[in-house]
């Protein structure tokens, strides 16, 4: 789960309520191989690498912390900014520019307001890669260097999850 330049949002609900369902039973069919119930599970060998840097804000911030603290994923990359408020108003002033300011603020148990201006520390560090000017055709949108054999954060969550996978298959 690549969070690596998320601005925010109002997803976050969403994927770790995904995430976080168990098995309440099974259905079992006459003929055929039973199912569990809640039949839209993740699958058994579940595993989540989370990657993010000092460009996941916000809900992604919030996402990331809620998964580390579920034990839902694995965190990798670096630190995140620690902008977790919500800017909903703004108002505008006489030079035709515009102020935006705080509406919410981003409460979590565990850490109470501890993310705003900390941002999320991975359990895993690694260092975002330096860009080089003019390496466009080597980077993607967000500057990130193309492919795993490039980028260290994604190699290191790719082998995070392969491990993770391995140890899971022999248990």
């Amino acid at each position: 789960l690549d969070l690596r330049g998320n601005e925010g949002g109002f997803c976050s609900p969403l994927i770790i309520d995904a995430l976080s369902r168990r098995p309440l039973g099974a259905h079992l069919p006459r003929y055929g191989n039973p199912t569990s119930f809640p039949n839209d599970l993740p699958g058994n060998y579940q595993v989540v690498v989370c990657i993010v840097n000092e460009d996941t804000g916000s809900d992604g911030e919030g996402l990331a912390h809620s998964l580390a603290c579920l034990q839902l994923a694995t965190i990798v990359g670096s630190r995140t900014w620690g902008g977790v408020i919500v800017t909903g108003d703004s108002a505008e002033l006489v030079d035709g520019s515009s102020i935006a300011f705080p509406t919410e603020g981003f409460f979590l148990h565990k850490t109470e307001y501890g993310l705003e201006n900390h941002g999320v520390v991975p359990e895993i560090v690694v260092a975002d890669p330096p860009v080089l000017p003019g390496a466009a055709r080597t980077v993607d949108r967000a500057g990130r260097p193309r492919g795993p054999e490039k980028d260290p954060q994604l190699k290191k969550a790719v082998s995070v999850a392969l491990r993770r996978i391995a140890q899971r298959e022999k248990e």
